[in-house]
């Protein structure tokens, strides 16, 4: 990874002037906002519509959203390429964390993949999904990631420091608190997490209370 990281001029990170493209939607992107929120680094939000997308597809690096775009005219893509990049410019990835941060991302993501599978699913079996996940693998998944923070001491997942993993657990909890608040009572620490989370990086808890409503 710190190959990659260090072939990109470092002087960016010490100006302003990001551009996110992503469509009207925290999905893979959200990660990335509230990255550039705690960095404390100014950023144009676009977002795109679905009749947009199209001829702006052919004139994306990989023809999928997001990109990143840098003030020295830089584009980068991939939703977590940019994350881990961002992170560890930023202090939110420690390389004394690693495993615990993968591996945290890991189960979050474990869920967001069930969460992205429902709401992508037909109408008309979307209810049955999601008392499967209710019931069942929501929440087996929160089970152990609940059981893993309280292995972790100092709150977070990397100790007492939030770190890029405790974000990405923000953006599925956003989800969870809207759609599935009855489930997330059988698990506190969780709960408890991401309002220790918000407590620690107020322009994270800023973005939040004033970000653009959306489904996903």
């Amino acid at each position: 990874l710190d190959i990659i990281f260090f072939h990109i001029d470092q002087n960016i990170f010490n100006m302003g002037g990001f551009k996110l493209t992503y469509f009207n939607a925290r999905g893979r992107a959200e990660v990335i906002r509230l990255l550039l929120k705690a960095g404390n680094k100014e950023f144009e939000d676009v977002r795109i519509t679905k009749e947009e997308w199209p001829e702006l597809k052919a004139k994306t690096p990989t023809g999928f959203l997001p990109t990143l775009e840098t003030p020295c005219g830089k584009t980068l893509v991939q939703s977590m390429a940019i994350c881990r990049f961002l992170a560890h410019k930023f202090g939110y990835y420690p390389e004394d964390s690693i495993y615990d941060i993968e591996r945290a991302i890991a189960q979050v993501n474990d869920i967001f993949d069930e969460l992205y599978r429902i709401f992508f699913s037909p109408e008309e079996k979307k209810e049955e999904m999601r008392k499967e996940f209710s019931e069942n693998k929501g929440k087996a998944h929160l089970k152990a990631l609940q059981k893993f923070l309280e292995e972790k001491e100092g709150g977070f997942f990397a100790g007492s420091k939030v770190t890029l993993a405790d974000l990405c657990l923000i953006t599925c909890m956003d989800y969870l608190k809207a759609h599935y608040s009855s489930l997330l009572e059988d698990f506190p620490k969780i709960s408890a997490h991401y309002d220790a989370v918000l407590q620690a990086v107020p322009a994270v808890a800023d973005w939040i209370k004033t970000r653009p409503e959306t489904a996903m």
